[in-house]
């Protein structure tokens, strides 16, 4: 008879018996199973992704460009050369702030060591925004970017906020300069940007150069004073809807189409029954055709909100990351194209609520507008007179070059600017110059004038004029008439036909361009044009 304890001792051999390893289980929790997995394990491993730096995501651009000559249209300008910082956003695209960049000649884009160069070609531009997208101008140079690391868009700015400018210097070697954000801004085309406070001196000026943060870029410089360390980006809001649009050319920023004035004045607030918490801004001008007129908005209101944020007597809102800022500025940054916003007037002291469509209107139905990005000047050239189209460009390059500057005709432009609408021109057409010749004897002292008929017929464009100036006479005689003293210029039809043929022998490589580069060239062969 078994014992007790010889029972318990047989009860537990038994017990670990059952419990032996078998093959399914045996090593489930051994560490050698572990250590013989481990090398599975580390197989599966991925290398990290490397990360943006000034070396991996920065490149150097080089345009050449050479505009047009808007005073003589059938030059170009001296070439100009500039050096800009491109910052690679991925799938072979730089962005890079806009040097001239529809007049570009050569553009060529290194790396930062200079080992490789490779040409370029424009992707899309807004010039209002100062910005630019270039790509590599042949496919297989898509290898150029094979180590290089995207730098992608990181979050807005706001004032008091830190960042970093990325730099490269000579050899590639990486530069990082922390800097912080001063204060908001505008550019010139009334946009949003900030104004960053640099901690010591940047190299050539700076020209796109990226602010980052946190990894992310969220600046561009546009403009750098060495002088007074301050360097001016576009905001971040601006970048991501340049970048993330369409790829295609911007049109520009949005134009409301409405002239103002400050409320600062106590009489004229007094004038307009203002109470002293009133704040906002005069309406002293509409344009015709423009969203404001669409949105009926009056001369004599006063615009005290945008999309309810208030208006101070000054013109100022406050942005709610980058403090006070124009309330165009404020429109234009938080509005594209095609966008509603609404407008709170006083109107005889009743408020009232107008919703206004975001247009250009007010530039492009314009009688005197902008030239397109990379545009040649359009122009006719008739037996020595040349005809231009009187565009915001020529009025600022006449007035940048003559010593006189804009002549009094030009300058009646924006007095008489209704009443040339009412009379149905398109645009105005000018006649620029006078080259002596036959046909012009006695003529030259008649430049600077606007064209307003031909053979007694009214001029409403450059192609309506170009027209009219073909159409034959029974006189042969062509009779221009202009806002100029004494009025009346007449042609003899064969001298014009002589001296159109000397001038194309001896310097015009043509007589007419009515259509620009970007459209298309319009004027016909040189034998044709010789033709009256």
């Amino acid at each position: 008879m078994m014992t007790p304890k010889i029972l318990i001792f047989l009860l537990g051999a038994a017990f670990c018996a059952g419990c032996k390893p078998t093959p399914r289980t045996a090593g489930h929790n051994d560490a050698a199973e572990n250590v013989r997995k481990e090398p599975a394990l580390l197989s599966d491993a991925r290398e990290p992704s490397p990360l943006p730096s000034p070396d991996a995501s920065l490149v150097s651009v080089k345009v050449v460009s050479q505009g047009y000559n808007q005073i003589i249209p059938w030059e170009k300008e001296d070439p100009a050369t500039r050096k800009l910082c491109g910052i690679y956003l991925g799938d072979g695209r730089i962005l890079i702030p806009d040097a001239d960049l529809r007049s570009a000649n050569v553009m060529e884009i290194s790396l930062p060591d200079g080992s490789r160069t490779i040409a370029g070609r424009v992707v899309k531009v807004d010039s209002d925004a100062g910005l630019g997208i270039i790509e590599p101008l042949r496919e297989e140079d898509l290898s150029f970017f094979e180590k290089s690391v995207p730098l992608a868009l990181g979050f807005p700015l706001k004032t008091g906020d830190t960042a970093e400018v990325w730099d490269t210097a000579r050899g590639g070697i990486p530069l990082v300069t922390p800097v912080a954000v001063e204060s908001g801004g505008e550019s010139a085309a009334f946009l949003p940007q900030v104004k960053v406070k640099v901690g010591q001196v940047l190299s050539e000026g700076a020209p796109g150069l990226p602010l980052v943060k946190n990894g992310g870029l969220v600046g561009i410089a546009e403009s750098y004073s060495a002088e007074a360390q301050l360097l001016f980006s576009p905001d971040q809001e601006v970048l991501r809807r340049f970048i993330e649009g369409p790829e295609e050319d911007s049109p520009g920023v949005p134009v409301l189409g409405a002239s103002m004035e400050q409320l600062i004045d106590p009489a004229f607030r007094a004038y307009l029954n203002l109470r002293e918490e009133d704040g906002g801004v005069y309406i002293s001008k509409v344009e015709p055709r423009s969203a404001a007129e669409a949105a009926g908005l009056k001369k004599g209101d006063v615009l005290v909100s945008v999309d309810g944020v208030p208006i101070d007597a000054r013109g100022l809102c406050r942005h709610p990351r980058l403090g006070p800022l124009s309330w165009v500025a404020l429109l234009r940054g938080a509005h594209a194209l095609g966008d509603s916003a609404e407008l709170e007037i006083l109107r005889q002291g009743e408020r009232r609520i107008l919703s206004v469509s975001i247009n250009r209107d007010a530039l492009e139905k314009s009688l005197i507008g902008r030239d397109k990005p990379g545009e040649q000047p359009r122009y006719i050239m008739y037996g020595g007179l040349l005809f231009q189209a009187v565009t915001a460009d020529y009025l600022e390059a006449f007035k940048n070059r003559a010593k006189a500057g804009v002549p009094y005709e030009y300058l009646a432009i924006e007095r008489n600017k209704e009443e040339y609408l009412k009379e149905g021109r398109q645009e105005l057409v000018a006649l620029a110059l006078v080259i002596p010749t036959p046909a012009t004897l006695g003529y030259d002292r008649m430049a600077a004038c606007v064209l307003d008929a031909i053979n007694g017929q009214p001029v409403r464009s450059l192609e309506e004029a170009a027209e009219l100036l073909d159409a034959p006479t029974p006189s042969g005689l062509t009779v221009l008439s202009v806002n100029k003293p004494p009025y009346i210029i007449s042609l003899d039809r064969e001298l014009v036909k002589a001296s159109n043929d000397y001038l194309l022998q001896r310097s015009l490589p043509t007589l007419r361009r009515l259509k620009s580069a970007v459209e298309g060239e319009k004027a016909g062969p040189r034998e044709k044009e010789s033709e009256i």
